[in-house]
Formats: C-alpha cells, structure tokens, sequence
C-alpha cells in the first residue's frame, strides 16, 4: 500500500506552514516596525523571509524522498521556526542601534549570508541525495 501523501494537499499544507513561519518571524521581530516608522524599509528581512520559505518548501517536498531527507527537513523544519525569530531580531536590533547611532554597519548581512549558505547546503545535499536514490531505482 502507498502511503506517499497526496502531493496537491501536501503542498498546501507545506504552503500554508511556511507562511505562518515567515509571518511569526516577521511579527516577533522587534525592528519591523520601528524601521517602517523611521522610513527605513527592512529589505534584507524580506529577503531572509523569502529564502526561508523557498527553503522550507524545498525541505517539506524532500521530506517524502526517503527517511534520511525526512530527518533533514524536520530538523531544518524546527531550526527555522526558533532560529528566525532569534536571530533577526537580535541582528535587528543591532541594525536599529547603529541607524540610530547614524553608522553604516549592518550586521543583518551576516544573517542573510548564514542563510544563504544554509539554503545553498540544503539544496546541494537534497540534489545529490535524491540522484543518489534516481541512480539506485534503475
């Protein structure tokens, strides 16, 4: 008996989750909104949303390839639902200090780099595992 789930409804689902995500991100972030007040659009923040829903689409689709993708995509599933949060708004924090302080530094980059090197290792590592399978079934 196939127990894949149905791959409408499991996009869906991975659509949906993914949204609360990046939507509990962007609302506990304590910048979010100072920034918008003083003018300054968060971009960068946009982008980390962005990525982290690409990547948690590509770890929730992967997840059904076998037992070790599945252990991957939870873990990344679970490392994106408490490292986001954490992460940016301390990162924004500090960028709403030095804005204020009318310095250049943005230490948000560091963010954005760290996470698209995550997205990059998932991606390559997801790719190769699932070659790996295609090879082995034929």
């Amino acid at each position: 008996m196939n127990s894949r789930p149905n791959p409408f409804w499991f996009l869906c689902l991975s659509i949906v989750i993914v949204f609360l995500i990046t939507l509990y991100g962007l609302l506990t972030q304590a910048a979010w909104l100072s920034m918008l007040i003083l003018g300054r659009f968060p971009l960068g923040n946009l982008a980390i949303a962005f990525s982290l829903t690409g990547l948690s689409l590509i770890s929730l689709h992967l997840a059904t390839a076998n037992t070790l993708l599945r252990y991957m995509a939870w873990s990344s599933f679970w490392l994106t639902l408490f490292w986001y949060p954490i992460g940016v708004v301390w990162s924004g924090n500090l960028v709403l200090h030095f804005v204020n302080s009318g310095e250049m530094w943005k230490p948000y980059s560091y963010s954005v780099s760290l996470y698209c090197i995550f997205v990059t290792i998932a991606c390559l590592t997801g790719k190769i595992l699932i070659g790996e399978q295609a090879c082995q079934n034929e």
